[in-house]
């Protein structure tokens, strides 16, 4: 019986640590560029919209418990440092079709999006999951 009741803790903490997304769980706020960037997914996701992104778009996105950030689609203008079209966590830039994946967000940590003046592309999804995929 004891070999049981081992075997049964085991699975529920590997359900328990197994990655995903919390769909209705409030991960993100939107702090300023509202006009650009929605939550979705119950909040366990944020995007800069539907369709090709606009110019000159700006947003400030606050993860509101830890996280791990990971693009589920990402395609904006490439540059090599990153200075047109940009997600930041921290001091990272990503741009071109290269998201954040599995990237550890502490709370209160922000995540900002920018692009510059000329081309447009598809745009980003960015989710949040509690655990390192």
């Amino acid at each position: 019986m004891e070999r049981g009741c081992r075997r049964g803790n085991l699975a529920l903490v590997a359900a328990f640590l197994a990655p995903k997304i919390v769909s209705g769980q409030t991960m993100w706020q939107v702090t300023s560029g509202s006009t650009y960037c929605q939550l979705t997914n119950g909040g366990s996701c944020v995007t800069e919209g539907s369709g090709n992104h606009g110019n000159n778009e700006r947003c400030t996105i606050r993860a509101l418990v830890a996280l791990y950030a990971t693009a589920t689609a990402f395609n904006v203008e490439y540059q090599s440092n990153c200075n047109w079209d940009r997600i930041q966590i921290g001091s990272t830039r990503y741009c071109g079709t290269t998201g954040p994946n599995n990237v550890y967000m502490p709370a209160r940590s922000m995540m900002t999006w920018r692009s510059d003046s000329t081309t447009t592309r598809s745009g980003w999804t960015i989710c949040g999951t509690a655990f390192a995929a």
